[in-house]
Parts: C-alpha cells; structure tokens; sequence
C-alpha cells in the first residue's frame, strides 16, 4: 500500500513537471530571413568592398556573378515613354568611398555575420528633380526657393539630418537645350515668370549641389483661385448668416 501512494506521487509530480514545462517553454520561432540592408561604402580595395550599416561593418567580395546597378533617374511626363527605365549596368570601379548603396544578400543578415555573399549592389534613386517658386529670372539663370533635398548620407546621421535647412535658393542654369513645357504642351523661356511654381528636371543629383543645368521646365498650374479665402469678410459667419446670401429686398 505505501509502495502504490509511493508510485503514485511520482507520477503526478513528472506529470506536473512536464506539464509546467512545455506551458513555460514554447517552441522557438523561426526568424525571417533579412536579406535587404543600405550601407555607406567605405574602401573598396581589389574586389572586396568594405561597407558601413548603421555603425555595423561588413566586407562584401564582388565576384563575376554580383550585379552592380546604377541609379535610375525621371524624366516629365510629357516626354515620358510607355517602357519604363532601366538602370545602367556597373562595374566595381564605380563603387566609389562615401556613397550609399542598396545591397541585396544571399546571406541572412539574421546570423552574426561579417562577410557577405551578395546579389547585388545598387545605387539608389539619385534625385535629379526639383520643385519650387521662382523668386527671379536673370541672365538665363533661375533663383529657384526650393524644399532642402537630402543626401542619403546625410540622413544615417540624425543629428545632421535634423540639422539641415528646410528650404533652400538653388540657382538653375537655362541653355539653349533647355525645353519648357506647360501642361503637356512646349513652352518657351520667355513663359518664365516670378511667383510661378515649377519642376525642374536635370542630370545633375540635387542633393548634392544648389548649381543645377535644366534639361526640362514644366510650368505647374496655378491652383484654382478661392475668393472666399481670398476675402474671409465675404464668408457667413454665425453672427451674420446671411452676409453672403442675396437680399431679400
């Protein structure tokens, strides 16, 4: 008899061991795979290419099977075609120190690595646009206030990103090359004026220079006029529901 209550409190205490055990301690997850990063390059020495994430350094070897690709720039929307573009095949002599590249890898960035086996590299989206009010026009040149357009490697560093202006004057070169449209029709210089809003479309990265040459000028209409907020005392108000109802008389 006391063998069987013997026998019968160890069960029960590893059945509550194994009870308590799966409950407190589940299966692991799997991660996903993170296959994606961007990085600053930092020395690229023979076909090795040293990179820098977030202060996370990798070394990355080019071989013959990783594809490196050039940015991918926009052109107006008149003169857009229905194929869109496709980005300049590289070499690593293009990989140049200080650039930002995006980085596809076949190595899960999960796993506490260092060397990375890659597909490829490429550089981002360079911005070759610009939109702005003109403020003058003098000696075919464009004083353009314009939003402060930001260096990718300016913005790994937040302190710097949040230090730089909000807008800035960015001088456009006009030349004889230089077409201006206007809703979707071509336009000249001469329709140029103060006060108007336009994109600038050029060959120049505008977040590294306020010196840009424009290839195209679209003309952006003007928005609709609103008299109401152009005369607020023309708007009813509680007070005087009907200041903008017709007499009665």
């Amino acid at each position: 008899m006391k063998l069987f209550a013997i026998l019968t409190v160890v069960i029960l205490a590893t059945g509550v061991f194994f009870f308590t055990r799966s409950k407190t301690t589940p299966a692991p997850v799997a991660s996903t795979p993170q296959n994606f990063l961007s990085a600053t390059i930092e020395k690229v020495s023979g076909n090795t290419v040293y990179v820098d994430s977030s202060g996370k350094k990798y070394k990355i070897k080019v071989t013959d099977k990783t594809n490196i690709y050039g940015s991918i720039t926009a052109l107006p929307f008149a003169l857009s075609s229905a194929t869109p573009p496709q980005p300049q095949k590289l070499t690593i002599a293009d990989l140049k120190t200080g650039i930002v590249v995006n980085i596809s890898t076949k190595t899960d960035l999960n796993k506490n690595v260092s060397d990375l086996e890659v597909n490829s590299i490429s550089l981002p989206f360079v911005t070759t646009t610009i939109s702005g009010k003109i403020l003058s026009l003098e000696n075919d040149v464009i004083n353009l206030k314009a939003p402060g357009y930001r260096n990718p490697a300016d913005l790994i560093d937040a302190e710097k990103a949040a230090s730089l202006p909000l807008e800035k004057d960015y001088q456009i070169k006009l030349t004889a090359e230089t077409k201006v449209f206007q809703t979707n029709k071509e336009a000249s210089v001469s329709d140029l004026q103060p006060d108007m809003n336009i994109t600038v479309y050029s060959d120049t990265n505008v977040t590294t220079t306020d010196q840009i040459t424009a290839k195209y000028i679209e003309i952006v209409p003007a928005p609709p006029s609103n008299p109401a907020a152009e005369n607020p005392a023309a708007q009813p108000t509680l007070e005087n529901p009907a200041s903008s109802s017709p007499s009665s008389n």
